[in-house]
């Protein structure tokens, strides 16, 4: 039981501190610049690909996906090799959960964070890898119709999602697999609110000498 105590707390505060690594701030930072600053100051993947391009915007993303999908497989294995009878998806979800809140709510800048996308598809990478893949594919044929970076995230988040409830049949599973949800639809309220408006900003790349514009629509 102690073995047990000791691997959930853990794997919750260690996820939680992990999610409080802002790579949007340091890879913007090597620019010279802040990404909270610019744009949107939200800082995620589309507010920097906006403003420092494609190459650091995918970066950011791979970055922060890999922020939950390393210690999801720490929880895996932990899982699989220490603790057999504590059921695997349990403890990536739990983990996963936890890179989220630090990622969002991140203590070390005054839980002024993302909104999460990058680091939930981390853990959906971990916990059922085809199905985000297939989704990622829908995302961004959404992306490359649409250029509304919030619309192609939460195709992915929400395909995902949906697949993990009909998946997993155990009740916990369940409500932390919800509860990952529902926090980013919370972080993304206002997009969804101006998606149904039709006044969701577009994605559009930087262009040299470009003034940075005003543009809240990011969402990872």
């Amino acid at each position: 039981m102690i073995i047990k105590i000791l691997i959930f707390t853990g794997l919750i505060i260690g996820g939680y501190l992990l999610g409080n690594i802002s790579f949007a701030r340091l890879l913007s930072k090597l620019k010279h610049s802040d990404i909270t600053k610019l744009g949107s100051g939200n800082p995620g993947t589309m507010n920097m690909t906006r403003n420092f391009g494609f190459r650091l915007g995918i970066l950011t993303l791979v970055l922060d996906m890999l922020k939950a999908i390393i210690p999801c497989l720490i929880a895996y294995f932990l899982g699989l090799y220490v603790t057999p009878d504590i059921p695997v998806k349990i403890l990536i979800f739990t983990t996963g959960l936890s890179v989220i809140l630090g990622h969002m709510y991140p203590v070390f800048y005054k839980f002024q964070g993302g909104k999460g996308i990058a680091c939930a598809m981390g853990v959906f990478a971990v916990a059922y890898p085809i199905s985000l893949l297939i989704f990622l594919v829908f995302g961004l044929i959404v992306l490359l119709i649409s250029r509304i970076g919030s619309l192609a995230s939460l195709t992915v988040v929400t395909g995902a999602t949906i697949i993990g409830i009909i998946y997993f049949t155990s009740f916990v599973e369940i409500i932390l697999i919800s509860i990952i949800y529902i926090l980013l639809l919370i972080a993304h309220i206002e997009n969804i609110i101006r998606l149904f408006k039709g006044t969701e900003n577009k994605l559009v790349f930087k262009r040299k000498k470009q003034e940075n514009k005003d543009d809240s629509s990011e969402n990872v």
